[in-house]
């Protein structure tokens, strides 16, 4: 039987935990510096190739990892490189690994893994699920059918009726985050409006608390002219744990992970912390005393010295104190 209580007696509604993305530029415009993801939730991940998706999960799986919580990783494409998993500071000795096959399998074994993690640890302590892509997951009966075949829909269709049947819940209930990858396609004739859309239908986008969409801005070289990464931007395109539509960029490498630092730079820049004279930048530190630093790539030092106070001045600038 349902029973009825205020809305701010029940404990369902309220995020108690996050979990950082390893990247505080991102997690600034989801929800604040201090806080990030949101445990018990389900996120999207969405973007072009190349941008970062997989990366930024496996840092969201370090820093779930330090916190002791339990870290499943699932990917029907056996594509995942561990050492850079390594680099990125993800313990491999600490991260369950499964093949799936078909979009039901996947649900199966995430749920499986969930009620594991709640008999041996409890239902409180932290866990974090990423499925490496939804896009990539097909269906039995696709399996079933030549390639020259159409099956519409019925993927649209499994992931919808997972998530009626209580797979957002069973992940509140358990404080377990889902972080789900997804690609992006194009609508075949779309004259007006945006083309892009994601596969799966519109249930993953319905449950999902947080969507990130991710997006090249350009590629970066060193001085022999190799390139050695890319400039991502993240825009929050729905945020139900805080106001949407924030966004922030940064540096991506390829042998090292995101820079969190430019990524910080870039928005107290935008949201006005900093005075600007050429090339020379200035804020007020805790004192009130004027710090100036010239060009972008000094920050780092300053970052450093009054990333406290930096980090409670964005946090107001963006509306989160």
């Amino acid at each position: 039987m349902t029973t009825v209580v205020r809305l701010s007696d029940h404990p369902d509604v309220h995020v108690e935990s996050w979990v950082s993305s390893g990247n505080l530029a991102i997690d600034a415009i989801i929800a604040g510096t201090s806080k990030g993801l949101p445990i018990g939730r389900i996120v999207e991940i969405f973007g072009d190739n190349a941008t970062g998706k997989t990366l930024i999960m496996a840092e969201a799986m370090a820093q779930m990892q330090t916190l002791g919580g339990v870290t499943l990783l699932l990917e029907p494409e056996a594509s995942v490189n561990m050492d850079f998993f390594v680099k990125l500071g993800v313990n491999p000795s600490m991260l369950d690994y499964a093949v799936t096959n078909t979009i039901k399998d996947t649900f199966e074994v995430m749920e499986k893994e969930i009620h594991r993690k709640n008999e041996e640890f409890g239902y409180e302590h932290p866990m974090l699920i990423g499925w490496d892509s939804v896009a990539a997951t097909t269906t039995s009966q696709e399996m079933d059918k030549a390639i020259d075949e159409q099956d519409y829909g019925r993927g649209a269709g499994q992931i919808s009726k997972a998530f009626r049947l209580g797979f957002a819940r069973l992940c509140r209930e358990s404080n377990a985050i889902c972080i789900m990858i997804n690609q992006i396609r194009q609508n075949i004739g779309v004259s007006f409006g945006n083309p892009v859309v994601t596969y799966g239908g519109k249930a993953l986008p319905f449950y999902a608390s947080v969507r990130l969409y991710l997006k090249t801005r350009g590629k970066i070289k060193d001085n022999n002219g190799h390139i050695i990464g890319v400039t991502v931007e993240v825009f929050v395109e729905k945020n139900k744990v805080a106001p949407p539509f924030k966004t922030a960029e940064f540096p991506l490498y390829f042998h090292m992970g995101s820079d969190e630092v430019a990524g910080i730079f870039w928005l107290c820049k935008n949201y006005g912390l900093f005075s600007q004279a050429g090339a020379w930048y200035g804020f007020s530190d805790a004192n009130g005393n004027e710090v100036k630093f010239q060009g972008q790539g000094n920050f780092s030092d300053i970052f450093s010295e009054h990333e406290a106070e930096i980090l409670r001045q964005l946090d107001i600038a963006m509306g989160y104190k």
